[in-house]
């Protein structure tokens, strides 16, 4: 389970998309992981890059599940983990009250517009319908490039924050190397 929290924080995906991610879904040369429409709460296709941090989460999964269709399986059945057993796993470890999985989308959207990164680039990683209407039916960018630059720096700042880092960046510059 904790594998797939550390997956869920590093992508921002719903715990849904997390627990029935299959492998046909990602091209690990590419670093992109596409969630077909009918996985979707939107209904669309979406294509999250990924991290260095998550390639190598799969690396470590792929000798123990690569031969099953789910990437997160439970051991004894082979079928995919359940949407409650990453909350269950958050609960036995202190956090009930505190924490949801679901959560952890706020709090990277929360973290990720306060570095400054454009709002709907956030947003479209989040997998977020435009709001506005007419311009959700004429834009159909994928910010692909800058979310990769995202999700990455994303994933540096958790490590920083899982080493000890003091300090918290507060501002991300576009190109720079946080």
């Amino acid at each position: 389970m904790r594998v797939a929290i550390l997956f869920t924080m590093r992508t921002l995906a719903r715990t849904g998309e997390t627990c029935f991610a299959k492998w046909d879904e990602f091209d690990l040369t590419a670093k992109t992981w596409t969630l077909a429409p009918a996985r979707m709460k939107m209904k669309r296709e979406h294509i999250v890059p990924l991290p260095d941090q998550v390639i190598e989460l799969l690396e470590r999964l792929r000798p123990l599940t690569g031969d099953k269709e789910y990437i997160f399986t439970i051991k004894l059945t082979g079928k995919p983990i359940s949407e409650n057993g990453m909350l269950a796993a958050l609960y036995r470890n202190g956090y009930k009250g505190k924490l949801t999985i679901h959560g952890l989308r706020g709090t990277g959207s929360t973290i990720l517009n306060g570095a400054g990164f454009r709002g709907e680039v956030v947003e479209t990683a989040l997998a977020h319908k435009e709001k506005d209407a007419i311009r959700g039916a004429y834009n159909h960018a994928l910010y692909l490039e800058e979310r990769r630059e995202m999700l990455q720096w994303y994933g540096d700042l958790l490590d920083e924050m899982r080493d000890g880092a003091k300090v918290m960046p507060t501002h991300h510059k576009r190109g720079a190397n946080a």
